[in-house]
């Protein structure tokens, strides 16, 4: 079985329509792809559209017509994000008794090359150790093929580190991934400004089951200590495994800053007691000459 060049590819399209015109709606597409695997191979079905309808059941002539000459350009823009920029497709569509069967020979090409990957991170965290972290982590280099995911990876990472150690003024600064297709040559940028840092500020929680005192120790942070929000989330399941609360929402809140104190975060929760309901049956005398009965209290009571 041969495949003829791309640019042949509309008679082609029209003798199996001949063949498909004479059929009823309702034909299965089977896809068939070759030349790529693994995640590029999952990304191509995914542009796909002929994929996302292959099994509907309801396709007639003219709708697997628009799919199918759809392929050959969504198979390109699928391999892209993976640094191949001028892959070839050759594509055949052919009858499979009611159904059809789509075949896509892919070329992926020359990859584009990073020929150099700058991240930078700026302002009072350049030499926090979580940023190096990010950095030294990421597989953004020379040399290495162009990976769109890993890209916005990193970026991502950046903007979550920064959030997570209390740069919440943090901005992305030059960040962009220039690419030459023609040349297979690829530059990535990524800058961070990191912004002051903040630290904790009053923590309130709003109970009254418990002992203030008591209940703050269960903060996994003090007061004026750089904010983190992995101290915020320890709190929240610090307070959940107390079982003094059955409900707990431990939160950042307002944020401030002055010359004297630097940048504020204020931290506020909410919790509800857990209430145990009681049930007191009491032998009840009349004060009459009626017999004595029983009565059922029920109480909530706290759990303390």
């Amino acid at each position: 079985m041969s495949f003829r060049p791309d640019t042949l590819r509309h008679a082609r399209i029209g003798a199996a329509l001949l063949a498909l015109a004479g059929t009823h709606a309702g034909a299965d597409i089977t896809i068939e792809l070759k030349g790529v695997e693994g995640p590029m191979r999952n990304n191509v079905l995914a542009y796909l559209s002929l994929q996302r309808y292959a099994k509907r059941g309801d396709l007639d002539a003219a709708m697997i017509e628009r799919l199918f000459q759809r392929a050959t350009g969504e198979t390109k823009e699928a391999l892209r994000p993976y640094g191949y920029y001028d892959a070839r497709v050759r594509s055949r569509l052919q009858p499979a008794g009611k159904d059809w069967r789509v075949q896509l020979r892919i070329d992926p090409g020359t990859p584009v090359i990073l020929v150099s990957a700058a991240i930078r991170v700026t302002g009072p965290g350049a030499d926090d150790v979580a940023f190096r972290q990010v950095i030294e982590q990421s597989s953004l280099s020379a040399g290495t093929r162009l990976n769109h995911a890993e890209y916005e990876r990193t970026k991502g990472e950046l903007q979550r580190t920064a959030v997570a150690t209390g740069y919440l003024d943090a901005r992305l600064g030059a960040s962009e991934l220039r690419v030459d297709p023609a040349a297979h040559i690829a530059n990535a940028v990524l800058e961070l400004d990191t912004g002051p840092r903040y630290r904790f500020g009053k923590t309130t929680i709003e109970q009254s089951v418990i002992d203030q005192r008591l209940c703050r120790k269960y903060l996994r942070y003090h007061e004026s200590d750089f904010y983190d929000s992995l101290a915020v989330l320890g709190t929240q399941f610090a307070l959940d495994d107390s079982q003094y609360f059955s409900l707990v929402e431990v939160t950042p809140g307002e944020t401030t800053g002055s010359p004297l104190r630097g940048k504020i975060v204020f931290v506020d929760s909410v919790v509800q007691p857990v209430t145990k309901q009681v049930r007191i049956w009491a032998d009840v005398e009349n004060d009459d000459d009626r017999p004595a009965h029983h009565e059922l209290h029920v109480l909530d009571v706290f759990a303390c």
